[in-house]
């Protein structure tokens, strides 16, 4: 990735190139995403713990919308 960002033509292939690579990175981040939920869920649970909206949270998940 830094390489083709490092050089001085990019290329409609290279825009592919990357694209591919944002995509897989977001796939396997909303997976983690995901299972980080459901555990911080069970663990609230479990010890009777009451999980609030982030209001920093919505903001940085704003973003990449």
């Amino acid at each position: 990735m830094v390489n083709i960002l490092k050089k001085e033509t990019i290329e409609d292939s290279d825009v592919t190139r990357l694209d591919e690579i944002i995509a897989d990175i977001s796939a396997r981040e909303a997976k983690l995403d995901a299972d980080f939920s459901y555990q911080q869920e069970a663990f609230a649970k479990r010890w009777n713990i009451e999980l609030t909206p982030s209001e920093l949270q919505d903001e940085i998940d704003g973003i990449s919308e």
